[in-house]
């Protein structure tokens, strides 16, 4: 049984292009190893927040906010 917590952060700024291929990354295999993975916008400009809302939507996964 592994006692270690896997927490992955992705900071973000202006990923719009980017975070939908980042997040689709984490395939089911990679979810189940990981406790939860979190993505931080810093006031990017662009649409970041919503791309990765939708690629979040797409993975129908828990452990990403």
């Amino acid at each position: 049984m592994n006692k270690h917590k896997i927490l992955v952060v992705i900071p973000t700024y202006n990923c719009e292009k980017q975070i939908g291929r980042v997040l689709s990354g984490f395939d089911t295999a990679l979810i189940s190893r990981i406790e939860r993975v979190i993505v931080i916008d810093n006031c990017s400009e662009d649409n970041t927040v919503d791309a990765a809302k939708q690629s979040v939507a797409l993975l129908k996964t828990k452990k990403i906010e």
